[in-house]
């Protein structure tokens, strides 16, 4: 077989090394726990942007900024309009230089606590994870469920579609799990509070 595929779990240590703080780590400036107006003023115009409500009040809030350079934002903001993840994602039209790349990250962020890569002579993909962290039985890497963490994804695919890109995820599932919580808690208070008030209205109904 002449296609040569190199994975590298760096899984060795116990994940109680793994949890190291990032709260300090930034995407061009922007941190988690960041409000809604100070990330406005770092990304590019907004070019889309919903919420959802309960009764009136915002638990969760989607902003969707781009620019012409084929680069994407997405901030996910909670019920306190703190930023609780953060997505970049660059486009580019050809290859690119993963090493230059990887040794920027290294020069920002420390190295990363786990990463996986694999090489093929027309692929070539390798994921970073600093935070908590895990991989899973399929070689995934991803942030704990109630945990805090940052990842990174490097594509060169030459194959025949041709995908090249850097998506970098800033993420704070600890806090997402309350605001999930908290919803989930508004929404029955709701669904009870127009149950009481339908039983009121057929025990009052004159017919």
């Amino acid at each position: 077989m002449n296609h040569k595929i190199i994975l590298l779990l760096l899984i060795t240590l116990s994940s109680s090394v793994f949890a190291i703080d990032v709260s300090s780590f930034d995407i061009k400036g922007i941190k988690l726990g960041d409000k809604i107006p100070t990330v406005l003023q770092i990304l590019p115009p907004i070019q889309d942007r919903d919420n959802k409500k309960i009764n009136g009040r915002v638990f969760e809030e989607h902003i969707v900024t781009n620019t012409k350079l084929k680069e994407w934002y997405h901030a996910y903001f909670d019920r306190n309009k703190k930023l609780v993840r953060f997505e970049r994602t660059v486009r580019f039209d050809s290859k690119f230089n993963m090493d230059s790349l990887k040794q920027k990250f290294i020069d920002k962020y420390g190295q990363p606590v786990l990463n996986t890569e694999i090489k093929e002579p027309n692929f070539e993909r390798i994921t970073w994870c600093w935070g908590e962290c895990y991989i899973n039985n399929y070689g995934f890497l991803f942030i704990k469920s109630n945990g805090v963490g940052m990842t990174v994804f490097m594509d060169n695919d030459d194959r025949s579609s041709g995908y090249f890109s850097l998506s970098i995820t800033l993420e704070d599932n600890k806090s997402n799990n309350e605001n999930k919580n908290a919803m989930e808690k508004a929404e029955q208070q709701l669904k009870k509070s127009k149950q009481l008030r339908n039983d009121k209205k057929v025990r009052e109904l004159k017919l």
